[in-house]
């Protein structure tokens, strides 16, 4: 067993929780399957409802350490928290920040550490994900960042699964999986917790970049995300006429944290270039969008306080 744990280092894995039983449960088990061997499973449970983190507590065990919050403070705060748990107690070489409603490869870990492990200057890497409800299709292998028009781009989104020619590729971030080096973490720190909740993991990618790592997407790391999936939108849609769905937080927090990002990140032009684009055209298509297609009123109303905090640069 020692030579074995000498040849995995350690990795502690975070995952977070709110009312996402379901989800968190076949994350877990998924994980169960691994063929790695040196790692740890950090849950943090953000208040959900019904007692979810007493019962994934009962069901794995000793499989994973949890932390209960008394209320919800979000994906970074709640991620922040167990970094913190594992930085102090754990020691790890590696953590990875995983979405709950992920399934893995039964290689996945293995995958991840060799490509970070073959190169100490990557800094950052994530998986090639696909989509869960349709399994042979790419949801992103890595993502680019246009700072022009403040859009997020998946490489490969909606491809039908290929060999990738290039095994780990140089990406501007990647998201839904995070693996991070532990010595970098002591360097530049956790996760921005003003961001509270989307545009972390973007944030978190320029920092690694502008402290002289590499952050890329490992191809042969292979997870299946729930979230996200067109075809599923598309169907509800037109098939059978029903609206869409998003949390009025969730969209109050895209809106805002997209021009504190490009804010803090981009150059004058670019975020004068932003504001042009997103007046002029993204926000006439986000308010025809959100009017049609989704049946909650308070959807647009949070649409239009998120623009109006992130132009006056308001954190809450």
């Amino acid at each position: 067993m020692n030579t074995i744990l000498r040849s995995h280092p350690k990795v502690s894995i975070i995952i977070l929780n709110w009312n996402g039983y379901l989800d968190t449960l076949e994350c877990l088990s998924s994980l169960q399957k691994m063929d790695y061997f040196n790692y740890e499973v950090i849950l943090v449970d953000n208040n959900s409802r019904g007692g979810e983190a007493e019962a994934l507590k009962s069901e794995f065990g000793d499989y994973i350490k949890v932390i209960k919050n008394d209320q919800n403070y979000g994906f970074s705060v709640g991620a922040n928290q167990a970094i913190d748990y594992a930085m102090r107690n754990l020691k790890p070489d590696y953590l990875l920040l995983l979405n709950n409603d992920t399934i893995v490869a039964q290689d996945f870990l293995n995958k991840i550490v060799g490509a970070m492990e073959a190169d100490p200057m990557i800094g950052l890497a994530g998986a090639k994900i696909l989509y869960y409800e349709f399994p042979t299709y790419i949801q992103s292998v890595g993502c680019r960042m246009n700072f022009v028009r403040g859009l997020t781009i998946l490489i490969d989104n909606k491809q039908i699964e290929h060999k990738q020619l290039i095994q780990v590729q140089d990406v501007d971030y990647v998201d839904t999986c995070l693996m991070v080096r532990a010595k970098l973490v002591e360097t530049i720190g956790v996760l921005d917790e003003s961001f509270y909740l989307y545009w972390e993991d973007v944030d978190y990618a320029m920092r690694v970049k502008h402290a002289g790592y590499r952050v890329v997407s490992v191809a042969d790391a292979k997870i299946w995300h729930k979230k996200g999936t067109p075809f599923k939108s598309i169907y509800k849609l037109f098939i059978e006429g029903s609206k869409l769905y998003q949390s009025p937080i969730a969209t109050y927090y895209q809106s805002r944290n997209r021009f504190k990002f490009i804010r803090k990140w981009g150059s004058r032009w670019q975020y004068f270039c932003f504001l042009f684009f997103y007046f002029s055209f993204y926000m006439w298509l986000s308010i025809t969008f959100y009017a049609l297609f989704y049946k909650d009123k308070r959807i647009l109303v949070e649409w239009f306080h998120g623009t109006r905090d992130g132009l006056k640069n308001e954190v809450l």
